[in-house]
């Protein structure tokens, strides 16, 4: 396994398919993502599920009908394609930091469950290079590449 470090001047240059990122909005960095790509990360966390129509709720309730409610549960990660706004496929926000070893299981999860692509990982601010071999589980030589905040 192969952890290399980058240099934040560095870490939008292409040569990972996959980019992981925290959803820390007090980062700087978060932020600047965001904005690149128009903001889409705010608006899919600020999305809110219309509620049916209530001539719809009367006819499913007097034809004794399953209600349909199409709520959307809190996903725990975030897939934007980014192909149109950085040199990278995609990127994937995960939820904020509980715990630096819980963070990095999480990402090692959803990145084995994505068949293992060239990664980046921006760090949350909350966690440093050395937490995060610390707590990578990978024998494979994948080589990742590390971005602190």
């Amino acid at each position: 396994m192969a952890i290399n470090i980058m240099l934040r001047a560095q870490s939008f240059v292409p040569g990972c398919d996959l980019w992981i990122i925290s959803r820390d909005d007090r980062s700087g960095l978060y932020r600047k993502i965001d904005w690149y790509l128009n903001f889409q990360l705010t608006k899919a966390h600020n999305h809110k599920t219309e509620e049916s129509a209530s001539q719809l709720k009367t006819i499913i309730s007097e034809n004794n009908m399953p209600n349909f409610s199409p709520e959307l549960i809190s996903p725990a990660a975030l897939m934007v394609v980014a192909e149109d706004h950085f040199p990278v496929k995609s990127i994937i926000e995960i939820a904020a930091v509980v715990s630096p070893a819980i963070w990095v299981k999480q990402v090692h999860q959803i990145w084995t469950s994505i068949g293992k692509p060239t990664l980046r990982v921006f760090l949350p601010q909350k966690i440093s290079a050395d937490e995060f071999k610390l707590n990578w589980s990978d024998s494979e030589n994948n080589e990742i590449y590390l971005v602190s905040s």
